[in-house]
């Protein structure tokens, strides 16, 4: 039997789960601590893009599975833009937990050259449903060309990317992962 309770601290919310395999007895009960949504933490924004390394559908799977996995227990939404010559990825959340999972990000070896393009404090989430949602790169993506031109170099390539993001959570609206 497993009981789901919310509670209200500080200025978060979460929700228990309190498992019992023999609630009669009471002998195993396991308390679960699920779900901690802080309402009045300011969120960071991170914009960043990097080369894929041996990119395959099966990478992108094990990518997706580890991003959305450990999103969902750090209270982070975000997309990523996928391409064969390009990752560009958006992460959203408390700052700690964005800067821990970029610090992550750029250690894993299914990619290169890791560019912070943007960083900043935002007031609501561009992808709150999103532990991570996956897009096939797009037109309103730099092209291969642009991207082997110096895209990502330029000053302006955060806010490019940003308006990338912008136009896809728009298309998304509708939808939740």
């Amino acid at each position: 039997m497993v009981v789901r309770l919310p509670i209200a601290f500080g200025t978060g919310m979460a929700h228990l789960d309190w498992m019992c395999e023999d609630p009669v007895d009471g002998a195993v009960c396991v308390v679960y601590l699920f779900g901690f949504r802080s309402h009045d933490m300011p969120l960071t924004q991170l914009i960043y893009a990097s080369q894929p390394f041996g990119f395959d559908p099966a990478m992108l799977a094990g990518i997706l599975l580890d991003a959305r996995r450990y999103n969902a227990r750090d209270d982070i939404t975000g997309a990523l833009i996928v391409r064969g010559d390009m990752y560009l990825q958006l992460l959203e959340g408390p700052k700690p937990k964005v800067e821990a999972t970029y610090d992550r990000i750029i250690q894993d070896d299914r990619h290169v050259n890791p560019v912070r393009l943007m960083h900043r404090e935002v007031q609501e989430r561009m992808f709150p449903k999103w532990s991570m949602l996956d897009d096939p790169a797009q037109s309103w993506v730099w092209s291969i060309a642009e991207v082997r031109g110096g895209a990502l170099e330029r000053f302006s390539a955060g806010q490019e990317a940003l308006k990338f993001f912008q136009r896809l959570a728009a298309s998304r609206c509708d939808t939740a992962g």
